[in-house]
């Protein structure tokens, strides 16, 4: 088991574009893989509700998410431009984790 103390949470930024592209190619099938735009706009958007996991100086993980009042705001709308569906002051937080 790793030790925990080597772990880092924090607000995602532009600068690790390079690291969440890799990781989206990495978990996600190429028809729900977003672009760096896609990202960069998931960033821009809502900043605050953007992180990454980084371990020994390196981004291994991502979550990425918005704010809406009512799910059924969603319906309809690809991975690719969820973000669209960004309310600031939603009661509901949506997350995506990679």
């Amino acid at each position: 088991m790793k030790n925990s103390e080597n772990y880092t949470i924090r607000l995602a930024k532009p600068d690790d574009m390079p690291s969440l592209l890799d990781i989206e190619q990495a978990c996600w099938p190429k028809a729900l893989q977003v672009s760096e735009k896609d990202i960069l706009n998931r960033l821009t958007t809502y900043p605050d509700g953007q992180c990454v996991m980084i371990h020994n100086d390196q981004c291994i993980g991502v979550m990425y998410s918005i704010r809406i009042h009512n799910k059924k705001i969603i319906y309809g709308h690809h991975v690719k431009n969820i973000v669209d569906c960004h309310e600031p002051d939603g009661g509901i937080v949506l997350f995506i984790f990679s």
